[in-house]
């Protein structure tokens, strides 16, 4: 119910920032150019919050479970193995966007790889 709670937070959360980050960067920056852009890529980002938040919870009760090492290596290998590889594929073709990509996927997979792992500890 925590993993299901902490989707549902993230997921309202970037709902909200998705219509707000252009007021936010706009608090932030002058440049058009770079409100533009972070804009952007946030928004790319956004897609991610909610299995980034079960990603969040999972890991903690796992954690307080008495499971550290079981996340850190999840966390490792998805970093390592997802978001890293892919950024370096994707860098060349789409710039900073294929990196916020990756960025994206790799929360997606860390979330489900922690909440895969979770629900096999029940």
């Amino acid at each position: 119910m925590a993993v299901l709670s902490g989707a549902v937070v993230m997921g309202l959360a970037g709902c909200v920032m998705f219509f707000l980050c252009p007021a936010v960067f706009q608090l932030l920056t002058p440049d058009l150019r770079v409100r533009k852009l972070a804009v952007e890529v946030l928004r790319i980002e956004l897609f991610a919050e909610p299995l980034y938040g079960v990603s969040i919870v999972a890991a903690g009760a796992l954690r307080g479970a008495g499971d550290s090492l079981g996340p850190s290596l999840l966390n490792l290998i998805s970093i390592w193995g997802v978001r890293i590889t892919l950024s370096i594929l994707l860098v060349n073709r789409w710039g900073l966007h294929g990196v916020w990509l990756a960025m994206c996927v790799e929360l997606c997979v860390r979330g489900i790889l922690l909440w895969v792992r979770q629900y096999r500890k029940l």
